[in-house]
């Protein structure tokens, strides 16, 4: 079964990205990069970040980088 989920909001200048996995998250950001890059618009990754929700909030996750190779990171709380 293939489970597909793209869960993109849009507020002014801000992008929130929701996925049910970390891999389909992953899969969505570069997406999104890819589509910003054919506007000429680079993302910050400084001004970016990751939050887990649910039982496994705590685990750590493999680190999502950006195109240009900067690492987002994964916060404890909003």
């Amino acid at each position: 079964m293939l489970l597909v989920s793209l869960s993109i909001m849009l507020y002014a200048d801000d992008i929130l990205l929701l996925e049910p996995s970390v891999s389909s998250l992953k899969q969505l950001w570069l997406v999104c990069e890819e589509e910003l890059s054919w506007l000429n618009l680079t993302v910050n990754a400084r001004k970016c970040g990751c939050v887990r929700f649910g039982l496994l909030f705590s685990i750590k996750c493999s680190y999502i980088s950006t195109i240009d190779g900067h690492e987002l990171i994964w916060h404890d709380e909003i």
